[in-house]
C-alpha cells in the first residue's frame, strides 16, 4: 500500500482532525457489500494452478501449470429492500496457459485465432473460450452469500455442440450453476455484514462441487487493521482455511480404472474491502490440496500416482 503524502498545509489540517476523526478507524464499522442499481464494476481474476505429481510411469517426477486470466463485468440490476442485489455478470475475455512435460499450450480471447491450431488449444477455445461475451445471473446478500445463480446450462449447451466427446470430461460437473456459485464464494469474501472491531473473528462454510465429489471449505476471518488512503477505508481481512474432501459426483471417463482420493487441504488468504464503498478492492487466496489415483494398467500392474495441488486465486477492482 503506497504512503500517504502530505503537504505543510495538509499536516496542519490532518493535526486538527486528529483529534475528532481519526480514532474511528479502530472502532465498530459495518463490513458489508453495498451494490447500487445502475453500478458497473469490472474486475479481474487470475487463477494459477501448480500440480506436482510423481509416480507416473516412465515420467517421474513432474509439473502441470495452468495460469487462467479472466476480466467479469458486473452490472446491478436490482436491490432489494434487504440489500441482496441482482448482479449481471458478463465474460469479457479470458486467456489460459498450460504448461506441461510435452509443452506449453495458450488460448487468448484477445488475439487473433491461428489458422492451424494444435488440437489442445482447439479444445480450449471450444471449452472454457464459450464463456466469453456470456452472461450469467446472480443474487448476492450484504454479507456475500450467492443466494441464486442461473445461466450456466445455457451456456453448456454451447460448449457441447463445438467441443469433441473426449474434450468434454469434467466439463459437466465444472460448468454448472452450483459449481459456478462456489468459485464466485471464493472470489468475495463472506462478511459478517455488522459492526466488527480490529482482531474479531467470523466464519463461514462453503462447498465447492466438482467432477470427484465436493469440497467444504471452513474458513476463518479476522479483521486485522482499517486504513484511509486515496479516498478509501480499506479493511484488511486475513483467512485461514480448511478443505476436506467428500467424495461423490460424476467422475470423467477415462481410459483405464482410477481412483482418486484427496486428503485434507489448508488455505489462507487477505483480502482489502473498501469498507466506505462495500466493495472488494483486490482478495487472494491461496490453497495446497494433497491427493493420490490409483489405477490398474493395461498389463495388469498397478499404478499409485501422488499429487499436490497449489492454487492462488486473485481478484482485482480494475480501477475506472
Amino acid at each position: 500500500m503506497k504512503p500517504i503524502r502530505l503537504g505543510v498545509g495538509s499536516v496542519l489540517i490532518a493535526f486538527v482532525a486528529l483529534g475528532a476523526g481519526s480514532s474511528l478507524l479502530g472502532q465498530e464499522g459495518a463490513l458489508r457489500y453495498r451494490w447500487n442499481k445502475g453500478d458497473v464494476l469490472r474486475y479481474r481474476v487470475i487463477q494459477t494452478t501448480n500440480a506436482a505429481m510423481s509416480g507416473i510411469p516412465g515420467m517421474g517426477e513432474m509439473n502441470v501449470t495452468n495460469t487462467m486470466t479472466q476480466v467479469q463485468q458486473f452490472t446491478t440490476t436490482d436491490v432489494a429492500a434487504d440489500g441482496a442485489a441482482t448482479l449481471q455478470v458478463k465474460f469479457e475475455s479470458l486467456k489460459m496457459e498450460m504448461g506441461t512435460p510435452m509443452g506449453t499450450f495458450v488460448y487468448d480471447s484477445a488475439a487473433p485465432p491461428p489458422q492451424n491450431p494444435d488440437q489442445m488449444v482447439a479444445q480450449l477455445a471450444a471449452s472454457v473460450g464459450a464463456l466469453v461475451g456470456e452472461s450469467i445471473t446472480l443474487v448476492m446478500t450484504p454479507n456475500g452469500n450467492i443466494q441464486k445463480m442461473e445461466g450456466m446450462a445455457r451456456i453448456m449447451e454451447k460448449v457441447q455442440k463445438s467441443t469433441p466427446a473426449m474434450g468434454m470430461a469434467g466439463l459437466e460437473s465444472l460448468m454448472t450453476d452450483d459449481s459456478m456459485k462456489g468459485s464466485f464464494g471464493q472470489s468475495f469474501a463472506h462478511l459478517p455484514g455488522t459492526a466488527v472491531k480490529t482482531g474479531e473473528t467470523w466464519k463461514h462454510d462453503l462447498v465447492m462441487p466438482n467432477p470427484f465429489g465436493t469440497m467444504n471449505v471452513a474458513t476463518q476471518y479476522s479483521l486485522k487493521a482499517v486504513e484511509s488512503t486515496g479516498g478509501k477505508e480499506l479493511a484488511q481481512i486475513l483467512s485461514t482455511a480448511t478443505i476436506k474432501a467428500a467424495p461423490g459426483g460424476k467422475p470423467p471417463a477415462m481410459p483405464m480404472p482410477m481412483t482418486i482420493q484427496f486428503s485434507d487441504g489448508t488455505g489462507d488468504g487477505e483480502i482489502f474491502f473498501d469498507r466506505r464503498a462495500g466493495r472488494t478492492q483486490r482478495a487472494t487466496f491461496n490453497t495446497t490440496m494433497p491427493m493420490t489415483m490409483n489405477m490398474t494398467a493395461p498389463d495388469g500392474s498397478t499404478v499409485n500416482i501422488s499429487a499436490l495441488t497449489k492454487t492462488t486465486m486473485t481478484t482485482e477492482l480494475i480501477e475506472k
